[in-house]
């Protein structure tokens, strides 16, 4: 499997660093922890990561979709995976409409948070081949 550079969106210290050890287990590159919309965008532009697994509960008044809805506006869009506790109808609806590349529930199995960015990851490129 490539190993891939993957920003964290999480405003809970503890799971994000639970992450971060999970993808260091299969050899991917954590290029930083924000734990709002604001730090995300920040990084998103100085890291240039590969993939973001992104909560969609943070701090401030921006959430996660928000922050989806920014990378989907990118003209070099990247994958994003939400990973959260919010399953409600409402949320679901509000995920879907920015078309992740997976939505994960906490609390997180490592072996399926792999294999979602295994096939996340393997869709973009393929679809970054065709004309």
């Amino acid at each position: 499997m490539t190993a891939f550079r993957i920003l964290i969106v999480e405003d809970e210290i503890l799971i994000a660093d639970s992450i971060k050890r999970y993808l260091a287990q299969k050899g991917h590159q954590v290029v930083g922890i924000a734990i709002s919309y604001e730090e995300a965008v920040h990084l998103y532009h100085q890291k240039k990561p590969d993939l973001c697994v992104l909560d969609i509960r943070l701090n401030g008044i921006r959430n996660g979709i928000d922050f989806a809805h920014f990378l989907r506006e990118q003209i070099s869009s990247i994958p994003f995976i939400f990973l959260t506790s919010q399953v409600d109808q409402r949320n679901l609806t509000a995920a879907k409409e920015t078309f992740p590349a997976g939505y994960l529930s906490k609390p997180i199995q490592r072996e399926s948070l792999w294999a979602t960015i295994e096939i996340a990851m393997h869709h973009y490129l393929e679809q970054s081949k065709s004309p």
